[in-house]
């Protein structure tokens, strides 16, 4: 099917333009159709402090060059500013309320191509030229939408920094004060690294709380001591109520909202955690307690190399966390559960988890799904599906299998059932005393 796309003016109410852009009856705006100049102001003046401190600075977005304007207001006086844009035709149209030519005499360099490898390799060279404390990636999320489909990776990645920065600023002083106080017990926690390849070529199941985990669950308990059972904590709960319980769960969330996911429970599976979820579920858990020291926020980082101990990759889920944890553990294959990434049914999670609510099926942004058909997914779900699907590239000598039997496809992954899966993995594995070793083993240290 031909794409048929466009740019188009849009005179504002201000006096100034905007730009607007169709493809296929779609429309969206590159800036406020209203005031595109203040919304500059405040989409600037919210980042101000990064942009003084920062010795470089990489603007994705080319747009009308409106919050290019204003960003040049709160420069240091050498710092380095980079502006990306990956689809040509806004250049055209740029210029009817910026000049690209006056900016490049100011310093700013401009580096505008359509050409993936292109993009990638000017990536790694500014990137390259600075410590990254030193260097702040400014995104101008309209011009995400406009980004020709060839460089759909450099997009999904822009995402996923994006996302990142919209959790730590929503959650950053939470994660900040949780932090703090559970690094006061640190003497109580196992650490990682003995744990590194401790399941090496031994099945993993990884259980999320997708809406497809209410058709299967229930084969979970044939799986018992046939492969190292990981579940997300907020399906412990319905877990448990079924009478299954899970070999060790990981939480990684820091809102109050998590502490539902262990309240009244007494469990001594081991627990794998962010050093930024709530205090109260590390003090008032009795079973073992594994630390995870999450990349991306610089106390973990830090204390991790104090302690030599591993930094996770989070992708943004507690889900895509529990992978990274699999691939650190060393199991093959990996068996996905419950991984819907999509609202299978209008629902985004499995009833009886703590983080089920109901969301009509009216979603604009659709995804392949396991039965072929195009299913309503999120901007989250989709950025945490290719980072998995990333993720899984980057390995590809592990076997990775979706039992999930809903939700999205997973590019890379094999497809079977979980009753197949109970009937596929018919050798025992002794996961309680492979865990009671590993644990032993931490103490005696």
């Amino acid at each position: 099917m031909k794409i048929m796309s466009s740019f188009f003016l849009i005179e504002t109410r201000e006096g100034t333009l905007s730009l607007g852009y169709r493809e296929n009856g779609c429309e969206v705006s590159l800036h406020s159709t209203y005031a595109p100049s203040r919304e500059a102001v405040q989409f600037i003046d919210s980042r101000k402090d990064k942009i003084s401190e920062a010795k470089v600075i990489l603007v994705y977005g080319l747009g009308m060059g409106y919050h290019l304007k204003e960003l040049q207001k709160h420069l240091a006086p050498d710092t380095k500013v980079y502006v990306l844009e990956m689809n040509p035709e806004v250049v055209q149209y740029t210029d009817h309320v910026f000049l690209i030519s006056e900016y490049r005499k100011k310093g700013f360099v401009f580096f505008i191509s359509d050409v993936l490898m292109e993009v990638q390799s000017f990536f790694s060279k500014v990137i390259s030229e600075c410590d990254m404390e030193d260097f702040f990636l400014l995104i101008h999320k309209p011009s995400l939408k406009v980004i020709p489909k060839n460089c759909n990776p450099i997009r999904h990645m822009l995402e996923d920094w994006e996302l990142k920065r919209e959790t730590f600023e929503r959650y950053g002083k939470i994660m900040e004060i949780n932090f703090e106080e559970n690094i006061l017990k640190m003497s109580d926690y196992f650490c990682l690294e003995s744990f590194k390849n401790s399941y090496k070529e031994k099945p993993i199941i990884i259980v999320s709380a997708g809406p497809s985990l209410n058709l299967n669950k229930h084969f979970l308990p044939e799986l018992k001591n046939k492969a190292l059972v990981i579940a997300v904590g907020s399906v412990v709960k319905p877990l448990i109520d079924m009478g299954f319980i899970p070999d060790c769960m990981i939480i990684t969330d820091p809102h109050p909202v998590t502490c539902r996911q262990v309240e009244g429970l007494d469990l001594k599976i081991p627990l794998f955690f962010f050093p930024t979820i709530q205090p109260k579920i590390v003090q008032n858990y009795k079973g073992p307690k594994v630390i995870l020291f999450q990349k991306g926020f610089e106390k973990s980082e830090i204390l991790a190399l104090k302690n030599d101990c591993s930094i996770i990759e989070t992708g943004g889920s507690v889900a895509t966390t529990a992978l990274e944890l699999s691939i650190f553990l060393g199991g093959n294959p990996i068996i996905f559960v419950g991984q819907d990434l999509a609202f299978t049914n209008g629902k985004s999670h499995a009833e009886g988890a703590t983080s089920h609510k109901f969301v009509p099926n009216l979603n604009n942004r659709r995804v392949k799904g396991v039965n072929g058909n195009l299913i309503p997914t999120s901007k989250a779900f989709s950025i945490y599906l290719k980072w998995i699907e990333n993720k899984i590239r980057q390995n590809l000598y592990i076997q990775f299998i979706d039992a999930t039997e809903g939700g999205a496809y997973i590019e890379g992954t094999e497809l079977f059932s979980l009753e197949e899966i109970t009937n596929k993995l018919d050798t025992e594995i002794p996961v309680d005393s492979l865990l009671d070793k590993l644990l032993n083993k931490e103490t005696e240290a």
